[in-house]
This record gives structure tokens, C-alpha cells and sequence, in this order.
């Protein structure tokens, strides 16, 4: 009797632990704690050590184990609901499908780069401000659309071509909202300023022909003396030429024919309190003049002599008669 009990014993205990189950129990796997499992199955043949609450087992060898619910350090985990998903260790050249809504509270390092085929989208962030920092050169291929504000630091490219078209329908804000460096990289800048338009929209219409444009700008003093020259630049020029000894004639002379269509503008003031005139007289080989000008006897009396520059030579085109102080 006591050989057969042996018998049905060894047969109730091989049946019992050839699947071992076990429900509601701590459970380790190579000395981490995963929590608790309900209804987990483990293969035949693994050591397992279980103290009456807890399971240890020391390795799973090459047999895969599924965890379809309970949870990993607090992630719940199953397959019907929006915040669970699969955790997969991957291989280099392996692919990781998530097909639900994954949420990351830490850092996801993508070193071979995130690809987002048909219509997936990548969502970056919450409704809080969160910033994103991409830190190598990246490449993006197809259409970006931004729907917040950016802020791009360092060197910025727009196109590769001219045939690229780079559209703007917003306004671009600021006094001074574009620099210009020139061929030149540099510390001295063309800077474009913009006027308040105050109470209303300006517009300002750029023809379409070629040439330069014409820039009012504050008056440049001649130095005064017997063989005085006009330093000329570009575009619309202004000068004053002021008389301070009485009686001084001047020959006159330009630095420079100047560039074609560029204006040039003299206004002549005599001295203050003087009893002779002054013949002003055009010289040199970039002035084309009606003769000379004679600035009568007078006290800060003006006369305003006007020239255009055909790209070689400055012409005379008007003068006024004396005009009072």
C-alpha cells in the first residue's frame, strides 16, 4: 500500500510542476523585481526558488514569456487599452511598431533617425512650453508646416536656387528688420529701416525697371578756402558751400564724375558782413558748367546751382537767382 501512494504521489507532483502556474505572487527574473502577474506560465526545465511569496527565477534561457496584464515598475500593461503598448529590446538593424499612443516622461535617443512613412505625424511636447533642440545638421525632405513660433538661431539658408520661392504673408516686425552684410563679411552693415507708419498702412512700390535708388541725406559742408573739392559718393547729394572772407573767389572742382542719374546739389551762402562779391568757378575735368557764378555783395545771402551726372561728367541743369538769408 505505502509503494502505491509513493507512485500516485510522484505522478500528482509531475503533473502539478511540469507548467508551473502561479497567481498573485511577487515575481523576480534575474534578481529584478517586475511586481505582480496573474496566470503566467514558465517552461519546463528552468529552476525556479519560490520562498512562499515570492517567485526568483534566474533566467528564461532562449524561451520567450508574454505578459498580457499587471504591470512593470507601474506601467500597466495589456493589449485593449490606449496606454499600453509591447516593450522590445531591439537589434541594430531591427524595427520598432508602435501602433497605439506612447507616452515618454524620459529621453528617447534615436540615433538612426526617426522615420514617419504615410500619414504618420511625430508629436513633440504638450499643451505647456516645451522646447525641442535638434543639435546635428538635419535634413528635411518633404513639406514642413509650423504652426507655433520658431525661433532659429545661428546661420539660417532659404533655397538652394534661384529658382527656389521663398513666400512670406505675415508682416515682418521690428524698426530695423534687415542687415545687410555686402560681398564683404563684416562689422559694417546696410541696415533697412522702417518709419512708424503711425496712423495708417504705407505703401511703398518698387518699379520694375533697373537703376538705384535715390536717398535724401543731410547737407555736407565744403571746407572753405581758394581751390576747395567736392567729395562725391552715390546717389543724391547735398552741399553747402559758406563763404568766410570776404572777396574770396573759389575755383571749384569735383572728386569724381559721379555715377549716371546721380544728382548733385550746391548751395552757395556769402559771408556775413562783407563789402565785395565772390566768382565761383567750375574747374577740372568732371564739371560741365554755363560759365561762372557771382555771388553778389550780401549778408548769408544763397544761390543753389544743380548738376546730373551722366556716369562721366557732372552738368550744370539750373541755378537760382540770389535768394535772402
Amino acid at each position: 500500500m505505502k509503494k502505491k501512494l509513493s507512485i500516485v504521489l510522484a505522478l500528482l507532483l509531475s503533473v502539478l510542476f511540469a507548467v508551473p502556474a502561479f497567481a498573485s505572487v511577487g515575481i523576480k527574473i534575474a534578481g529584478v523585481d517586475i511586481g505582480a502577474a496573474t496566470d503566467i506560465n514558465f517552461p519546463v526545465g528552468t529552476s525556479y526558488d519560490y520562498d512562499g511569496s515570492t517567485l526568483t527565477i534566474p533566467t528564461l534561457a532562449t524561451s520567450v514569456s508574454t505578459i498580457t496584464s499587471g504591470t512593470i515598475n507601474g506601467a500597466t500593461i495589456g493589449a485593449s487599452s490606449a496606454s499600453t503598448g509591447a516593450f522590445t529590446t531591439l537589434a541594430a538593424s531591427s524595427t520598432l511598431a508602435v501602433t497605439g499612443i506612447s507616452t515618454l516622461t524620459g529621453r528617447l535617443n534615436a540615433n538612426g533617425g526617426v522615420d514617419l512613412t504615410s500619414a504618420g505625424a511625430l508629436a513633440i511636447g504638450a499643451t505647456t512650453a516645451t522646447s525641442v533642440t535638434i543639435t546635428p545638421a538635419t535634413t528635411i525632405t518633404g513639406a514642413l508646416t509650423e504652426t507655433g513660433a520658431a525661433t532659429f538661431n545661428g546661420a539660417v539658408t532659404l533655397g538652394d536656387a534661384v529658382t527656389d520661392i521663398n513666400t512670406i504673408t505675415g508682416k515682418i516686425a521690428g524698426a530695423t528688420p534687415l542687415v545687410f552684410d555686402g560681398a564683404t563679411a563684416n562689422a559694417v552693415y546696410t541696415i533697412l529701416a522702417v518709419d512708424d507708419p503711425a496712423s495708417s498702412s504705407k505703401t511703398v512700390t518698387l518699379p520694375a525697371v533697373t537703376g538705384t535708388i535715390m536717398l535724401s541725406s543731410a547737407a555736407t559742408a565744403i571746407t572753405a578756402g581758394a581751390t576747395p573739392t567736392v567729395t562725391v559718393t552715390k546717389g543724391n547729394q547735398l552741399f553747402t558751400d559758406t563763404i568766410v572772407t570776404d572777396g574770396q573767389n573759389q575755383s571749384l572742382a569735383f572728386s569724381s564724375g559721379g555715377a549716371a542719374g546721380d544728382v548733385l546739389t550746391i548751395i552757395f551762402v556769402t559771408d556775413t558782413g562783407g563789402s565785395q562779391a565772390e566768382v565761383i568757378t567750375l574747374t577740372g575735368t568732371y564739371a560741365r558748367s554755363t560759365g561762372t557764378l557771382t555771388l553778389a555783395n550780401g549778408t548769408a545771402t544763397r544761390y543753389v546751382v544743380q548738376f546730373v551726372s551722366d556716369g562721366t561728367k557732372w552738368n550744370e541743369v539750373s541755378r537760382t537767382a540770389v535768394q535772402a538769408a
